[in-house]
């Protein structure tokens, strides 16, 4: 099996890494990307869940108020992730498409062996393994690279993926701009 090729781990060294994507719609599909170093996963999460609303099931940027908000975005912030944020306008499914084209290559580069995706519809589900995995056989990658869709109710890395924040632009983006992978 092919070693990771991202950066080395501050804290552990390693250079696997795990992913957590989210979706949203608003001008056509807009897919965000949480990546955190497995020693780091119960840390970011924990920190998430605990400075958060303890009575929500799961958090969703575009259900909280303006100050919810910022609490979450500046949290985010201070972790140590690193996100990932591609917009494709267009028609849902062909953007959405497009979208996974634009994300497989970097998440690769970064390290990421496992990527978790938000639940949606078994039509949207078959349409996203195949475009991952054309994505993965462009670059050669596709036995490396794991992916899966989860439930998020429970599941905070899959709250810390959402794409609200980065596809708000202005200030909510300039809060997470620090840890926006370039």
């Amino acid at each position: 099996m092919a070693r990771a090729v991202g950066p080395t781990c501050r804290s552990c060294g390693r250079r696997e890494r795990l992913g957590f994507a989210d979706e949203t719609y608003q001008r056509g599909c807009e897919i965000a990307v949480v990546i955190v170093c497995r020693c780091q996963l119960e840390i970011v999460a924990k920190v998430i869940k605990g400075r958060s609303h303890k009575t929500l099931r799961r958090i969703h940027f575009s259900k909280l108020k303006d100050s919810d908000r910022r609490l979450v975005a500046n949290l985010l912030a201070e972790e140590s992730i690193l996100a990932l944020f591609v917009s494709v306008r267009g028609r849902q499914t062909v953007a959405r498409s497009e979208c996974w084209r634009r994300v497989v290559p970097p998440l690769v580069k970064l390290g990421v062996v496992a990527l978790a995706i938000e639940q949606v519809g078994d039509g949207a589900k078959a349409r996203d393994r195949r475009d991952i995995r054309n994505a993965l056989m462009t670059i050669d990658q596709e036995s490396r690279f794991t992916y899966d869709h989860e439930d998020p109710v429970g599941k905070p890395m899959l709250w810390a993926a959402d794409a609200w924040c980065a596809g708000a632009g202005g200030a909510w983006r300039a809060r997470i701009a620090t840890i926006l992978y370039r």
